[in-house]
This record gives C-alpha cells, sequence and structure tokens, in this order.
C-alpha cells in the first residue's frame, strides 16, 4: 500500500511540474502577421480640400505583438492627395482616392472622400443663451 501511495505521489508530481509555464505547444492556431490601418469609420472617410490628417497603421506579428515597422505610405490620386512616409494625408483637390498601407509584403488600404466646402451656414434654436445653459446649433455647408 505504500509502495502504491508512493508511486502515486511521483507519477502526480512528475505531471503537475513537467509544465511550468514555458512550453511550447503547437496547437495549428498559430496567428498570421496582419497591418491594419487605424480608423473609426467603417472604410471611408473624408477631409476637407486643404486640411491634412495624420493617419496612423498598425502591424502586428505572428505573435499578435504589436510592433513598430517600416510603413510605406501612397495614395492612388495625388491630384486628389498626397501622403508622405510618417502618414500625413493633405487634401489637395475634390475627388476620391485610396490610400495604401504597405509592410513586410502586407497591405491594408482605406478609401478616402476630399471634399471643397464654400460657405458654411450655423442656425441656432434660439437666439440667447445664459450662462451656464447649453444651445444646438445645425450647420449646412454649401458647394458654391
Amino acid at each position: 500500500m505504500i509502495f502504491l501511495r508512493t508511486l502515486f505521489c511521483v507519477v502526480l508530481f512528475s505531471c503537475l511540474s513537467g509544465c511550468i509555464g514555458e512550453d511550447f505547444i503547437d496547437d495549428g492556431l498559430a496567428q498570421r502577421e496582419r497591418l491594419s490601418i487605424v480608423s473609426n469609420s467603417n472604410g471611408i472617410d473624408t477631409l476637407l480640400v486643404g486640411d491634412s490628417v495624420l493617419i496612423e497603421a498598425k502591424y502586428y506579428n505572428k505573435n499578435g505583438d504589436e510592433v513598430v515597422n517600416d510603413l510605406n505610405w501612397s495614395s492612388s490620386k495625388l491630384e486628389v492627395a498626397t501622403i508622405d512616409q510618417n502618414g500625413l494625408l493633405r487634401g489637395l483637390s475634390e475627388g476620391v482616392t485610396n490610400i495604401v498601407v504597405i509592410a513586410n509584403d502586407l497591405q491594408d488600404e482605406q478609401l478616402f472622400i476630399i471634399w471643397q466646402v464654400e460657405r458654411i451656414e450655423l442656425d441656432a434654436n434660439r437666439s440667447s443663451v445664459l450662462v451656464g445653459d447649453s444651445i444646438q446649433f445645425d450647420a449646412k455647408y454649401f458647394n458654391e
């Protein structure tokens, strides 16, 4: 009986001490490298002519860790918008352009609509406001 208890304890100890949290198990679910443009929109962003915005992209390695990587940016229509290698996008004229980022043979893209506003009219729901109150404006833009 003592032999069985000893054997059981040895086997249990061997099993429990065999995995110390540093073992790698290849379960076939390895992640792929990913590259994505960070955006709050659903795939289409807008920018006014003459404005600029810094576009950000994130690259993730096979472990799912975000890694700083060299990004190559380009615009499909340079007459509409340009983008430098830091991700600074500048709207030049009205139109649509596709912004592309490439890193390690991975690519992501985002559609941008560049538009011109000639005049903006604001309309308030009341003519006066007291300290501490708030007021809502309706805005209309015109391309004349």
